[in-house]
């Protein structure tokens, strides 16, 4: 996820309107020294410009992308591995992001109605400032698209984890149930994302390494609640596998699984 990581450096910088420093570029600054001014805002620019979208979408849709994310955000022992920016983004992009850098361009005005800058000047700094408020709200909007973050008004009802049923909730269940996170089967929801038959066969073979089932009875029901699926669904999938003979062409992951 290196891209992704790039993001969330820059977008978290930029949260704080890139004023902090940001890798080897010192804290924004303004003077009376227009060259050394644009420069600092030139290089913010840069930064947000070299971030490459289409690399930010191969890493977010790749298997593992979004359990990658949500490992990367469950480290709790420091706040740089807190998304703010995804956190606030409705006011980042109605409120912050348009008033950003209001200090910056009032002293503006004022090296302006001073004769400090030249009218030309003036313009190329404001305009400047606003490519960089413009870039973060794009990269910011990109995250969130990348990794399905909502920016409307229902942005922060994100889906909340499953209830887990009881016979799943045990230790050796849940090493279970992360390996199949980790290798792109279901996301950190409990949402299946390899469609019905593999959830059966996946069902079938968590069944019989837990034991859930009369003798050689497969118990459905826990994995019907867990994944939202109707009652029958799962046993009719696996019955059509059996008929064909022929597993899905991913089973090789529930294998690993259960390695």
């Amino acid at each position: 996820m290196q891209e992704t990581l790039k993001y969330i450096k820059v977008l978290n910088r930029g949260y704080g309107g890139f004023c902090g420093s940001l890798g080897n570029i010192a804290p924004l600054s303004l003077s009376q020294d227009f060259d050394s001014s644009l420069e600092q805002i030139e290089k913010r620019l840069a930064v947000v410009d070299g971030l490459n979208y289409g690399a930010l979408i191969v890493e977010a849709t790749s298997p593992n992308g979004k359990a990658n994310l949500e490992k990367y955000m469950s480290v709790e022992d420091s706040i740089r591995y807190s998304l703010h920016f995804v956190r606030d983004r409705k006011a980042l992009l109605e409120k912050h992001i348009p008033t950003m850098y209001d200090g910056f361009k009032r002293i503006a005005d004022q090296y302006k109605a001073d004769g400090v800058w030249t009218g030309e000047q003036y313009a190329q700094y404001k305009g400047a400032l606003n490519e960089l408020e413009r870039g973060f709200e794009v990269r910011l909007k990109e995250f969130c698209a990348a990794y399905g973050y909502k920016l409307g008004d229902d942005q922060d009802k994100q889906p909340k984890p499953q209830q887990i049923p009881t016979e799943l909730d045990t230790p050796e269940a849940k090493v279970y149930l992360e390996r199949a996170i980790e290798l792109g089967l279901m996301d950190s929801n409990y949402k299946w994302l390899k469609g019905l038959q593999m959830l059966a066969c996946f069902a079938v073979e968590m069944s019989k390494r837990l034991k859930l089932g009369k003798g050689e009875r497969i118990s459905w029901k826990p994995f019907e609640t867990l994944f939202s699926v109707n009652s029958g669904k799962l046993r009719l999938n696996y019955n059509d596998i059996q008929k064909t003979g022929q597993q899905p062409k991913e089973s090789y992951l529930i294998d690993r699984v259960f390695e």
